[in-house]
Protein backbone atom coordinates (compact mmCIF):
# COMPACT_ATOMS: atom_id res chain seq x y z
CA UNK A 1 0.00 0.00 0.00
CA UNK A 2 1.31 3.50 -0.85
CA UNK A 3 0.44 5.15 2.35
CA UNK A 4 2.32 2.27 4.61
CA UNK A 5 5.31 2.72 1.85
CA UNK A 6 5.64 6.37 2.43
CA UNK A 7 5.05 6.03 6.44
CA UNK A 8 8.17 3.58 6.13
CA UNK A 9 10.04 6.39 4.12
CA UNK A 10 9.28 8.63 6.53
CA UNK A 11 10.19 6.77 9.55
CA UNK A 12 13.56 5.55 8.62
CA UNK A 13 14.30 8.85 7.37
CA UNK A 14 13.19 10.74 10.57
CA UNK A 15 10.33 12.01 9.99
CA UNK A 16 7.52 12.45 11.85
CA UNK A 17 3.94 11.01 10.73
CA UNK A 18 -0.15 12.03 11.71
CA UNK A 19 -1.56 9.16 10.90
CA UNK A 20 -5.76 9.11 11.61
CA UNK A 21 -6.65 8.01 15.01
CA UNK A 22 -10.24 7.83 14.22
CA UNK A 23 -9.60 6.13 10.54
CA UNK A 24 -10.09 2.15 10.78
CA UNK A 25 -8.88 -0.17 8.06
CA UNK A 26 -9.12 -3.92 7.88
CA UNK A 27 -6.22 -5.02 5.18
CA UNK A 28 -5.72 -8.45 4.36
CA UNK A 29 -1.94 -9.12 2.22
CA UNK A 30 -1.69 -9.54 -1.17
CA UNK A 31 -0.85 -13.69 -0.95
CA UNK A 32 -3.62 -14.01 1.40
CA UNK A 33 -5.87 -12.51 -1.15
CA UNK A 34 -4.54 -14.18 -3.85
CA UNK A 35 -4.82 -17.45 -2.27
CA UNK A 36 -8.81 -16.70 -1.63
CA UNK A 37 -9.21 -16.06 -5.57
CA UNK A 38 -7.40 -19.36 -6.39
CA UNK A 39 -9.90 -20.78 -4.14
CA UNK A 40 -13.03 -19.78 -5.63
CA UNK A 41 -11.74 -20.13 -9.32
CA UNK A 42 -10.67 -23.94 -8.05
CA UNK A 43 -14.29 -24.41 -6.46
CA UNK A 44 -15.96 -22.81 -8.94
CA UNK A 45 -17.66 -21.39 -5.79
CA UNK A 46 -20.69 -18.85 -7.50
CA UNK A 47 -21.62 -15.67 -5.57
CA UNK A 48 -19.68 -12.97 -3.45
CA UNK A 49 -17.10 -13.46 -0.89
CA UNK A 50 -16.50 -10.60 1.25
CA UNK A 51 -12.55 -10.81 2.23
CA UNK A 52 -11.42 -8.38 4.97
CA UNK A 53 -9.22 -8.81 8.79
CA UNK A 54 -11.48 -10.51 11.78
CA UNK A 55 -11.25 -6.73 12.71
CA UNK A 56 -10.75 -3.09 12.18
CA UNK A 57 -7.74 -1.24 13.05
CA UNK A 58 -6.98 2.20 13.30
CA UNK A 59 -4.08 3.86 11.11
CA UNK A 60 -2.63 4.91 14.45
CA UNK A 61 -2.62 1.88 15.59
CA UNK A 62 -0.62 0.36 11.69
CA UNK A 63 1.72 2.91 12.01
CA UNK A 64 2.58 2.28 16.10
CA UNK A 65 2.79 -0.93 14.95
CA UNK A 66 5.16 0.03 11.96
CA UNK A 67 6.97 2.19 13.89
CA UNK A 68 7.85 -0.93 16.49
CA UNK A 69 8.93 -3.17 14.03
CA UNK A 70 11.61 -0.37 12.81
CA UNK A 71 13.03 0.21 15.71
CA UNK A 72 12.40 3.92 15.61
CA UNK A 73 11.23 6.50 18.13
CA UNK A 74 7.82 6.64 18.75
CA UNK A 75 7.60 9.67 18.94
CA UNK A 76 7.64 9.78 15.40
CA UNK A 77 3.89 8.62 15.03
CA UNK A 78 1.78 11.43 15.93
CA UNK A 79 -1.88 10.61 15.47
CA UNK A 80 -4.39 12.94 14.73
CA UNK A 81 -8.08 13.57 13.68
CA UNK A 82 -9.40 12.54 10.23
CA UNK A 83 -11.45 15.85 10.94
CA UNK A 84 -8.13 17.85 11.27
CA UNK A 85 -6.81 16.98 7.27
CA UNK A 86 -10.58 18.24 6.19
CA UNK A 87 -12.02 14.86 5.10
CA UNK A 88 -15.37 14.40 4.68
CA UNK A 89 -17.21 11.54 6.92
CA UNK A 90 -15.85 8.11 6.71
CA UNK A 91 -17.41 5.12 7.33
CA UNK A 92 -17.19 3.44 11.11
CA UNK A 93 -16.21 0.55 10.00
CA UNK A 94 -14.53 -1.00 7.35
CA UNK A 95 -14.60 -5.27 8.17
CA UNK A 96 -16.19 -7.24 6.26
CA UNK A 97 -18.62 -10.94 6.98
CA UNK A 98 -16.11 -12.84 5.69
CA UNK A 99 -17.90 -16.13 7.10
CA UNK A 100 -18.05 -17.82 3.66
CA UNK A 101 -14.34 -17.95 4.18
CA UNK A 102 -15.16 -20.85 6.00
CA UNK A 103 -16.20 -22.21 2.29
CA UNK A 104 -12.93 -22.56 0.87
CA UNK A 105 -11.31 -23.97 3.81
CA UNK A 106 -9.50 -20.53 4.76
CA UNK A 107 -10.64 -17.88 7.96
CA UNK A 108 -9.99 -13.69 7.77
CA UNK A 109 -6.71 -13.19 9.28
CA UNK A 110 -6.27 -10.94 12.44
CA UNK A 111 -4.40 -7.29 10.81
CA UNK A 112 -1.80 -7.97 12.78
CA UNK A 113 -1.03 -11.32 11.21
CA UNK A 114 -1.27 -8.95 7.62
CA UNK A 115 1.17 -6.68 9.17
CA UNK A 116 3.55 -9.40 9.73
CA UNK A 117 3.35 -10.80 6.75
Amino acid sequence: IPLLQGWIQDLNTGKTIHPFSDMVMAPVSLPFAVSVLLEITKRRMPGIFHVSAMQDVSYAAAAQYIARKLGVEMELVQPISYRESGLALVPPNTSLDSSRLVDLGLCAPGAGDTFEE
